[in-house]
């Protein structure tokens, strides 16, 4: 992957308690964890394979992986923000309080355990 032993997203939130009490929810390709005014949405690393196809094989050009790796990775991302928007709008109708949900950052971790943190 990379180099990378990990990835995943986060939001900040706003007010903390927006959730009455912490929630773990699973997905296809990982699961969304909510706390205390973050929001974390891990990857499974098996979400993240990609064919892996090698130039010589497909006549193409060497990066070919790594393109679709990024690819897969901004799929899931878009998918996940649906879901997590989705969430908080139920939320607030069970509610009726208003919220501030951040913009999501991709967190790349780093096999020694280092992080790479990037707007997603």
């Amino acid at each position: 992957m990379n180099g990378f032993a990990s990835i995943q997203f986060e939001w900040v939130y706003s007010p903390e308690n927006f959730f009455q009490s912490n929630l773990s929810i699973p997905f296809e390709g990982g699961t969304i964890e909510i706390c205390d005014g973050m929001v974390t949405a891990k990857i499974d690393p098996a979400a993240l394979q990609v064919n892996q196809t090698h130039p010589e094989e497909s006549g193409g050009p060497a990066c070919e992986s790594t393109v679709k790796l990024e690819d897969r990775i901004d799929e899931l991302a878009r998918k996940i923000d649906i879901q997590i928007e989705t969430l908080f709008h139920s939320e607030q109708k069970k509610c009726q309080k208003p919220y501030h949900l951040g913009l999501p950052f991709k967190v790349a971790i780093r096999h020694d355990g280092s992080e790479l943190v990037a707007p997603a």
